[in-house]
């Protein structure tokens, strides 16, 4: 899926600068359709940064099992003391 979705991004960019294939023969407008790329992928960024803060849970998952009244079970497979 992310794979996928970054081609998508990928492509989608490029007509939404204005990055045609004219734009690569005049410099000016190759700045100006590289500038607006740019921007567009740091708010892509930003805006994946927020989502995954809201979203992505580590403790409260363990929480809900602990607080559902199963025991929770921490296993390492390394084999041997810990040092």
């Amino acid at each position: 899926m992310a794979r996928a979705a970054g081609l998508l991004a990928v492509a989608a960019i490029r007509p939404l600068a204005g990055l045609t294939g004219e734009a690569y023969t005049d410099p000016a407008r190759f700045l100006h359709g590289f500038r607006i790329a740019m921007v567009v992928c740091a708010a892509l960024m930003g805006a994946a940064a927020a989502l995954a803060f809201w979203t992505v849970t580590g403790r409260r998952a363990a929480r809900d099992v602990q607080g559902a009244g199963a025991a929770v079970q921490v296993h390492c497979a390394a084999a041997g003391a810990a040092t």
